[in-house]
């Protein structure tokens, strides 16, 4: 197994693998294509932080990635944002 996009996309580009990754813009470029796989859960993703190293910035950071995953999620399903 490889560890990183860029070794799985190169062995991939070669011929002797087969990937299954998120939908990367720009990797169909290198030689390969993409098959959209429908029909399974999204992919959960979350923030690591040393335990005690919260700062506002950070908070600010995860509280912006929180709106755009928010929004990001309604854009798939079609769903408008709600009005302020």
């Amino acid at each position: 197994m490889c560890s990183g996009v860029e070794p799985t996309v190169a062995l991939t580009a070669a011929g002797v693998a087969v990937a299954v990754l998120p939908n990367i813009p720009d990797m169909t470029g290198q030689g390969i294509y993409a098959i959209p796989v429908e029909g399974i859960p999204g992919v959960v993703f979350g923030v690591r932080v040393r335990r005690g190293r919260l700062s506002p910035v950070l908070n600010a950071f995860i509280r912006v990635l929180s709106a755009e995953a928010a929004r990001s999620a309604r854009a798939a399903r079609g769903v408008s944002a709600p009005s302020l």
